[in-house]
């Protein structure tokens, strides 16, 4: 599954950034598109997360994932302003 983050700008000023982890994600991503119109006066930027490492607990016979670091890489396309 793939992992996205949407960073949304108005007017210039930075409003949100929205993480899309969906096995649906092409459907939120054109929502997002459609909500948030250049014409409106958005800008929005698209990345693809990259997982570079992972901070695991093991207690108890367990194994928990306590952080997850990304490499976020912007994508070309309508998203970019």
């Amino acid at each position: 599954m793939n992992r996205y983050e949407v960073e949304i700008c108005r007017d210039g000023k930075h409003w949100c950034r929205i993480v899309v982890d969906a096995p649906w994600s092409n459907e939120v991503l054109a929502d997002l598109q459609q909500r948030f119109a250049a014409a409106d006066g958005y800008d929005l930027r698209l990345f693809r997360a990259e997982e570079t490492s992972r901070l695991l607990e093991a207690s108890g016979g367990t194994v928990r994932v306590l952080a997850v670091d990304y490499r976020l890489e912007v994508l070309p396309g309508p998203f970019s302003g």
